[in-house]
C-alpha cells in the first residue's frame, strides 16, 4: 500500500469517492497492463490525448496523463489525505476501498471508492507538511518524511515507506522519455539545417562570394542551438521539481 494527497470535492467525500479528468475521457477499465509501467500508459494515450485537448506540450501532456495514472493506480487498502477544493483548510484521511470506475457523463470521469477514516486538524501539522499539501498537483505521493504527521498507525506507515518515491520517479522518467524522443526528432533537423548552411558557406568562400550572406545564415543557426540548450536545461529542472513535488 501506499499514502498519497489528492484534492477533491466535499461532495465527492460525502459520496464516498475522490475523482479525477484533465479532459481525458477514456474508460481505462483494462488498466491493470499499464499499472507497472507509466511509459506504456503514455505511449499508448499520449496522441489521443493531444487530440482531445489540443495541446502539443509533450512535458504538460506527460505529466497529465502521469497524474491519470497514479490515480488509476490506487488500490484497495491505499490511504489517501484529501485537501477539500472549496475549504482548503478542511482535510479528510480515506482509505481506498473498492476499484477503478469510469463515469463518461462527467468531466471528474475517473472514480475511486473510498471510505472516510477520520478527519485531519491542519493546526497539528508542521508548516513543510501544510506546504506539500498545498502543492498545485491534482494527486502527490506523499514522501516518507511526513508519514509522522499523518494519523495512522505505524505498521501501515512502514509497509508504505520507499514505493512513493518509485512512483514519482517512474513519471518523471517517463516524461523525459517522451520529451527527448521529440528533441531527438529536433536535433536531426537541426543537423541537417546546419550541414546545408556549412556547404553554403564553404561554396561562397569558394566562388569569392560576400561573406553576409553565409553569416546571415549562421547567426540564427547559432541562436537555434543556444535556445535548444536552454530548453533542454528547462526541461531537466521541471522533470527534477516534479520528483520533488514542486512542479505543477
Amino acid at each position: 500500500m501506499a499514502i498519497y494527497r489528492i484534492f477533491s470535492t466535499d461532495e465527492q467525500i460525502k459520496n464516498n469517492e475522490i475523482r479525477t479528468g484533465y479532459g481525458f475521457k477514456i474508460n481505462l477499465k483494462n488498466f491493470d497492463k499499464y499499472k507497472e509501467d507509466y511509459s506504456k500508459f503514455r505511449d499508448e494515450y499520449i496522441e489521443d490525448f493531444e487530440e482531445m485537448t489540443g495541446n502539443s506540450s509533450r512535458i504538460s501532456l506527460g505529466l497529465a496523463l502521469g497524474k491519470i495514472w497514479m490515480f488509476c493506480n490506487l488500490k484497495k487498502g491505499d490511504y489517501v489525505v484529501v485537501v477539500s477544493l472549496e475549504e482548503k483548510e478542511k482535510m479528510s484521511l480515506v482509505e481506498v476501498v473498492g476499484k477503478y470506475k469510469y463515469d463518461g457523463e462527467n468531466d471528474w470521469c475517473h472514480i475511486q471508492e473510498v471510505k472516510k477514516i477520520k478527519d485531519i486538524q491542519r493546526n497539528g501539522l508542521t508548516d513543510d507538511f501544510k506546504q506539500f499539501l498545498g502543492n498545485r498537483h491534482s494527486i502527490l505521493a506523499i514522501p516518507e518524511k511526513y508519514y509522522s504527521e499523518i494519523p495512522l498507525e505505524e505498521q501501515i506507515k512502514d509497509s508504505s515507506a520507499g514505493k512513493v518515491d518509485d512512483i514519482s520517479e517512474a513519471i518523471a522518467k517517463g516524461i523525459k522519455e517522451a520529451v527527448d524522443k521529440k528533441l531527438n526528432i529536433s536535433f536531426k533537423v537541426f543537423s541537417v539545417l546546419l550541414l546545408i548552411v556549412g556547404i553554403i558557406t564553404f561554396i561562397s568562400h569558394d566562388k569569392g562570394m560576400l561573406w553576409s550572406f553565409p553569416l546571415l545564415l549562421w547567426i540564427p543557426t547559432c541562436a537555434a542551438l543556444w535556445n535548444m540548450a536552454i530548453l533542454i536545461s528547462k526541461i531537466d529542472e521541471r522533470i527534477k521539481h516534479y520528483i520533488d513535488g514542486k512542479e505543477d
